[in-house]
């Protein structure tokens, strides 16, 4: 008997099905939450803190005393 045999007998065609499936359902959550968001206040926030790091450090290296932190 050969292993693709065996492995044809053993009639695992369903586990790609559910796997399938748990990836979709999963999808469909993320997109959900991404689109149902109720917290569009914390969007704007995380959004602008990338820049925020940039425009502190340009506000104190231009200090009027000529003093640097770094």
């Amino acid at each position: 008997m050969k292993l693709s045999d065996i492995m044809s007998a053993a009639n695992l065609t369903i586990y790609p099905r559910i796997a399938l499936i748990l990836f979709l359902l999963a999808f469909i959550v993320v997109v959900a939450r991404l689109f149902l968001s109720r917290n569009a206040a914390q969007w704007k926030h995380d959004a602008s803190l990338p820049l925020d790091d940039v425009n502190d450090r340009f506000a104190n290296s231009s200090r009027k005393d000529g003093s640097d932190d770094s």
